[in-house]
């Protein structure tokens, strides 16, 4: 009940407490006066009402006295009005006056809101106030107003659970029924025990549930001679009973969770208004979220999570009053979108049509064993979501490269990705190339090494080649000769030599593939040609070979005009001998190429051939820078020998001539007779001169030695005359 303090009451000592109790016992002795005279019939002709009116006033005394000694006591300045109350009446239940009526008693607020206590007595209630009292009259008198019905009364509050206030206090808002009469320019009292009434003034604060309000009417000193009544029921202050969360499934994007909520068992001041709401929130708290269509659903699911995240839920169920318990928290992580890998895992297989070499397109299908996600491919930047695209069937690679994979829940939280090679597409023919494809240098013979080439699917079988030289780019070669090609289907490189030999000038090789295909079912049909290859395999050329100076001592050989087109004329090669002796003096020497360039002279000396004379042999070979050779016809030379003569010098002296080799000796001497004369041996000069001897040496000229004589003085001489 509401408690008020007292009005200004601010009476100090004794004299104030005088002047209140004097000015008591005049009203009393005037209220006695006052009621005799006033009286309808007079004292002498109505003295029972005479009694009555003194007893009356007599009742009125004790409470007035009962008032003047609680303001007497001390400290009573800080006394609320009900403490005032209270103190009266104590006073007043010592008083036998009372003893007949104290279970009567009343406390209640007037019109006015002022804390009363009506004290019934046999003559009628009176009303006591902290600072004084009244007469009410009787209860006849006060009930004249008659009885109330309960359709006359209208109580309104909020009558929902759904509204805060169901938790404090209900606001009850009490009305009368105005179109009755008797209850124009009445007030409403109202009481929640039926023993203290009050003036209802503003609407009443309920706190307690079953509360009943009971209401009466009272015009003046009258009132209603009952009382009708609301109870209050809707009052719950009571939180829903504690409980758990529990985790009911938890996925990559997504947490249910849950909880067995009751509300509170209802109690003689609370009632049970039932859950009316669930909540639950993920961040602790901060957000909290509900199931709209549902409310009052104890489960929830947190949708559109991060993969692999920790969240802090938390729950509470309110009930229809707007009492709150809130579980205590719980902290869940959300699960890992698998990472799909074919090697360890096995949780994703791809399939590759042709799994083969092939010149076309490659279809990949892709396969998982995992069954809640959603299967992405992608041919492009990974890091780029837009290039994600979900898998509904085979996927065309135009080319080698790489394929990814991956899973993805239905909130784009996303598996690491596995990759997948495409390397079995290959579109570019075999190669044929050239070790060397051209070169300068005459040579005798060339040989080419021919690759041919596939460094991805390698080289099918079957593979045929064939090769010949040509002198022209746009002639083909006369012939072809066939490549030995040995190899295994799938290799990667086949070569072979290209040879070419016995040929003189420029020539370019033809390569020409008959069959050439790679395992792909790329073909190579082109013919390679190559550039310029030199070759010689032809012997200079002469123009004319002449024998000239033939002397004792030898002769010259001339080769001219000897040229060679290609290599160039390395040397000219001369070998001579004589047919003396076995041709033991054979020999081969070089010629001398002359300034011209064209002629080459050697000079053949006797004295390499044993100073022999006779026939000589000359066999003359043309040699160019490659060894191409080629031999002259032999020719064959006279070298005379030196004639030596021996003159016995004389008239008519006879003259006997030798052929002798150079440098030789000149052997025996012969001695010749002439008559008269001594032979003195053989000189140089006719006169004069260097005698000779067996061991003097054939000069490089023919020569004549001459006899010398001594006349002989005993000889007989003969004189015969002849007639000329």
């Amino acid at each position: 009940m509401k408690k008020e303090k007292l009005k200004n009451s601010k009476s100090k000592g004794i004299t104030l407490v005088s002047l209140v109790v004097t000015i008591l016992v005049l009203l009393i002795m005037s209220g006695i006066a006052i009621a005799t005279l006033t009286d309808g019939d007079g004292i002498l002709t109505n003295t029972e009402s005479a009694k009555t009116e003194y007893k009356k006033a007599e009742y009125q005394d004790a409470i007035d006295l009962a008032v003047a000694k609680t303001h007497l006591e001390e400290g009573k300045e800080q006394w609320t009005a009900d403490k005032v109350l209270d103190n009266v009446e104590a006073l007043l239940r010592q008083n036998e006056m009372f003893k007949a009526s104290e279970d009567t008693w009343e406390r209640c607020t007037d019109e006015n809101g002022v804390l009363t206590l009506k004290v019934p007595t046999e003559y009628g209630i009176f009303e006591v106030k902290a600072d004084g009292t009244r007469f009410l009259g009787t209860e006849e008198e006060i009930n004249a107003m008659g009885e109330l019905e309960q359709a006359d009364i209208t109580f309104e509050y909020d009558t929902t659970w759904k509204n805060t206030t169901t938790k404090g206090p209900i606001k009850v808002e009490i009305s009368k029924n105005a179109s009755k009469e008797e209850y124009k320019e009445s007030t409403i009292l109202y009481s929640t025990d039926t023993s203290h009434w009050n003036a209802y003034i503003k609407p009443i604060d309920v706190y307690d549930n079953n509360t009943t309000i009971y209401v009466k009417l009272k015009k003046g000193d009258t009132q209603t001679n009952n009382y009708v009544q609301k109870t209050i029921t809707n009052i719950d202050r009571l939180n829903p009973n504690a409980f758990t969360i529990n985790t009911q499934q938890v996925k990559t994007d997504s947490i249910t969770v849950g909880g067995t909520v009751e509300d509170a068992e209802a109690t003689e001041k609370d009632g049970r208004s039932g859950i009316a709401e669930c909540w639950f929130s993920k961040d602790g708290g901060q957000i909290w979220e509900t199931n709209t269509n549902n409310k009052k659903l104890s489960t929830y699911t947190f949708e559109k999570l991060l993969q692999h995240t920790e969240y802090t839920i938390k729950m509470k169920a309110i009930d229809e009053a707007g009492n709150e318990t809130e579980a205590k928290e719980i902290k869940i992580t959300t699960g890992t979108v698998p990472q799909l890998n074919d090697k360890d895992k096995k949780n994703v297989t791809f399939t590759d049509t042709p799994n083969t070499w092939t010149n076309g397109n490659v279809k990949v299908g892709i396969a998982t064993t995992e069954t809640t996600y959603k299967l992405q491919y992608n041919k492009g930047n990974v890091e780029n979501n837009s290039d994600w695209i979900d898998y509904k069937e085979e996927v065309t690679m135009e080319n080698n490269g790489t394929i990814y994979a991956r899973l993805i829940d239905s909130s784009n939280n996303i598996g690491q990705y596995v990759v997948h090679q495409i390397t079995n597409i290959e579109r570019v023919n075999p190669t044929i190339t050239l070790e060397s494809n051209s070169d300068a240098t005459y040579t005798k013979e060339k040989n080419v090494t021919v690759t041919i080439a596939d460094n991805d699917s390698g080289i099918a079988d079957g593979a045929s080649i064939e090769y010949g030289w040509s002198t022209s780019l746009t002639e083909a070669p006369e012939k072809y000769t066939p490549a030995t090609l040995t190899y295994t289907k799938g290799a990667k490189q086949v070569t072979f030599t290209a040879t070419g030999s016995g040929l003189t000038g420029t020539y370019y090789l033809w390569v020409v593939p008959k069959t050439l295909k790679d395992v792909a079912g790329n073909s190579n049909t082109t013919t390679l040609k190559s550039e310029a290859f030199n070759f010689d395999n032809t012997a200079p050329e002469t123009t004319a070979v002449e024998i000239q100076n033939v002397t004792t001592l030898g002769y010259d050989v001339n080769v001219k005009g000897v040229k060679d087109a290609q290599s160039g004329v390395k040397k000219v090669e001369i070998t001579t001998w004589t047919e003396s002796n076995g041709e033991d003096d054979k020999k081969t020497v070089g010629a001398t190429k002359q300034s011209d360039e064209t002629t080459w002279v050697y000079h053949v000396s006797i004295e390499e051939h044993n100073n022999e004379y006779g026939t000589y042999k000359t066999k003359i070979k043309l040699i160019d820078n490659l060894d191409n050779a080629k031999e002259l016809e032999e020719k064959t030379t006279q070298v005379p020998g030196i004639k030596i003569t021996y003159d016995e010098n004389y008239e008519n002296a006879n003259k006997t001539e030798v052929t002798k080799k150079y440098n030789e000796e000149l052997g025996n001497l012969s001695t010749p007779t002439r008559a008269g004369y001594t032979f003195k041996g053989w000189y140089t000069e006719k006169t004069g001169g260097q005698q000779i001897t067996s061991q003097t040496k054939v000069s490089s000229q023919n020569t004549t030695y001459y006899a010398k004589w001594t006349a002989n003085t005993n000889t007989a001489y003969t004189v015969i005359h002849q007639k000329m």
